[in-house]
């Protein structure tokens, strides 16, 4: 690797785990204490939260997606796009095996996207990963509930397509 390819994966390794430190938490504190009067979104983001403590990557995402359905002040919209952003970086970069040249691509440039708030690119990046051959089933899953937030769009649709299609070509 060259050396500004060494220091931004240092640097991206870093952002990862600040969603459970530093910023994230931050902005999690943030959130929890302008849902006071709220208890279904404190509730919702608070099992949110205890899913990324424990590992539960594709519960966590569910659980934000759902909080994201919870009416909200602009403020609050604000600071839980905040900390969605930080939560889905930190998901990203622990559910895939960077170390994969086939992976760390398309999995840093996804990062990297909505780390900057491009969710264009984002979403290019994740129906992308969500093609690949190489994820496992719960990566898949995961990537398209991450997906669904950014482009509005279901992935799982793609696979029933892709299926669909290979049923018709064995039967010609």
């Amino acid at each position: 690797t060259n050396p500004g390819e060494k220091e931004y994966m240092e640097q991206l390794g870093k952002s990862v785990d600040t969603v459970l430190t530093g910023q994230g938490l931050s902005q999690y504190d943030s959130l929890l204490s302008s849902f006071s009067g709220n208890s279904q979104a404190k509730g919702l983001l608070s099992k949110a939260m205890g899913m990324l403590k424990s590992g539960d990557s594709t519960g966590a995402i569910d659980t934000l997606n759902k909080l994201s359905d919870v009416e909200m002040t602009p403020d609050q919209k604000q600071l839980y796009t905040e900390f969605k952003k930080s939560a889905d970086v930190y998901v990203m970069g622990n559910s895939f095996d960077t170390s994969d040249p086939a992976i760390s691509g398309p999995v840093n440039n996804t990062i990297a996207a909505i780390q900057t708030g491009d969710t264009i690119k984002a979403s290019q990046g994740l129906q992308e990963l969500y093609g690949m051959t190489e994820l496992s089933p719960e990566q898949k899953e995961l990537v398209g509930k991450i997906a669904a937030q950014y482009s509005g769009v279901d992935l799982s649709g793609l696979d029933k397509a892709q299926k669909a299609a290979g049923s018709v070509k064995d039967m010609l």
